[in-house]
């Protein structure tokens, strides 16, 4: 981390040295030129951005993206709400984020459509989905003769 904002700063430096300054800045805030307490001041205003930026950046890079469910986890997902049995968020949780593998993708963004309070014809279209799920995990675990 801390090279990156070495590189970060002498980036900065190096812009400011090789383009015109503004007129009404004498020189950048953090270079070699400068006192140390002028350099010392322009750390201590770029550490927090910097900072931050990362605090914001972290969340998309933990969790933004297709997740990686697989047929099995998806199938859970389809029992537990045909049954009844899934925790208050779990199926917000499933119809919320993007799941990587295509067919997968394609049963969930269906089964996001169904309206909820579920009703019957709610557990046949949630009953033919997870049949479709049982479809894939058969491909998946069939060995090859």
């Amino acid at each position: 981390m801390f090279n990156l904002v070495r590189k970060v700063t002498l980036e900065i430096l190096l812009y400011f040295r090789n383009n015109r300054v503004p007129s009404g800045m004498r020189r950048a805030l953090i270079d070699p030129e400068n006192s140390f307490l002028r350099n010392a001041i322009g750390y201590i205003l770029f550490f927090p951005i910097v900072i931050m930026g990362m605090v914001i950046a972290l969340p998309f890079a933990l969790f933004g993206g297709p997740s990686k469910l697989t047929a099995t986890e998806v199938a859970e997902y389809l029992h537990d709400m045909i049954e009844g049995t899934g925790g208050a968020y779990d199926w917000d949780d499933f119809t919320s984020v993007e799941i990587a593998d295509p067919q997968l993708e394609s049963i969930r963004a269906r089964a996001s459509q169904i309206e909820l309070p579920i009703d019957v014809e709610g557990i046949n279209k949630l009953c033919i989905l997870l049949s479709e799920v049982e479809e894939i995990m058969e491909i998946i675990v069939t060995p090859y003769d």
